[in-house]
């Protein structure tokens, strides 16, 4: 089991989603999203205990399904951020192209640069929450408590944009 299932899952936190949209196309913008952001800021065996918990079945009113909640949302935005800029474009041997059809055709850089900026946005806000999240519950995460990633996120001298704004 992964982070994400299937595409409903993440349809869950970006709408804008189509539901002809494969999950396997954006798999390597969700791996990059893990991988460059959510390991970063909780560590990869706290990933990895909230995926098992998560095949396991979480209980809907626990910290767990919470957790998951907030880490799910963070890396569908940044996942989706990413995607953006490369999601109409196709690589083949013959260089890279553009798909449109008379029903559809590619969105305009604007609207593409408005979509990306608002997901990036979306994302780092969902992840600063997600470490917020754990710092309010070591008690309940002590994977993540004793973990490298708790370790630089608590050695950062303003450690959210909350904390920045209230200083």
């Amino acid at each position: 089991m992964a982070l994400f299932d299937s595409i409903e899952e993440l349809k869950k936190y970006n709408s804008s989603i189509a539901k002809g949209l494969s999950l396997g196309v954006l798999q390597s913008f969700i791996d990059d999203a893990i991988s460059k952001h959510i390991v970063e800021a909780i560590g990869k065996n706290m990933l990895n205990e909230l995926v098992e918990a998560k095949s396991a079945g979480i209980d809907p009113t626990s910290k767990m399904s919470d957790l998951l909640h907030l880490t799910q949302k963070a890396c569908a935005h940044l996942a989706i951020a990413n995607y953006v800029p490369f999601g109409s474009v196709l690589l083949s041997d013959s260089g890279a192209h553009v798909h449109s059809s008379s029903n559809q055709l590619p969105a305009s850089d604007a609207k593409l640069s408005a979509l990306r900026k608002q997901a990036m946005d979306d994302g780092y806000h969902a992840l600063e929450t997600l470490v917020d999240f754990l710092e309010k519950h070591l008690d309940e995460f002590q994977t993540y408590a004793n973990s490298e990633a708790h370790q630089n996120n608590r050695s950062l001298f303003i450690n959210s944009s909350k904390e920045f704004n209230e200083s």
